[in-house]
């Protein structure tokens, strides 16, 4: 049986910045990119909330970058590398005006995690000389 943590929070901002922090990791984001996330994540919730349609979110979400800028107080060079990061690490995806966060980042109350423990494997030799990769964060 495993065992199971519940975290309570107060409000939409903090479950997602919560959610973030545990997510997050396999992205390997800077404080910087994790605030962009976040503003991303927190207008995500929003339309969804609003039953907005995922295309109309997209396009929405991708209106709404210019005003996270101003919002974290970003100048236009910083912001646009902290985007192409996002980007680089897979964390969003932007193609045809339309902004798409992984859906590995899109906040749910409920998720699990489940951990597949090679008994065989031995620590720092990989099995046949081949490397493995235990996380694969490209979700597309």
């Amino acid at each position: 049986m495993g065992k199971r943590l519940i975290l309570k929070v107060n409000n939409k901002r903090e479950f997602t910045e919560r959610f973030t922090e545990i997510c997050v990791g396999v992205f390997e984001l800077t404080k910087k990119e994790v605030l962009i996330l976040n503003e991303l994540q927190i207008h995500y919730l929003s339309y969804q909330d609003k039953e907005t349609s995922y295309k109309d979110t997209c396009l929405l979400m991708y209106t709404k970058l210019d005003s996270i800028k101003e919002e974290l107080s970003i100048n236009d060079f910083g912001f646009k590398k902290h985007i192409r990061n996002l980007k680089k690490k897979s964390a969003i995806f932007i193609e045809d005006n339309s902004l798409v966060i992984n859906s590995f980042l899109i906040p749910v109350k409920n998720f699990s995690i489940e951990f597949n423990i090679d008994e065989g494997h031995k620590e720092g030799k990989e099995k046949d000389g081949e490397a493995s990769q235990t996380i694969n964060h490209h979700l597309k």
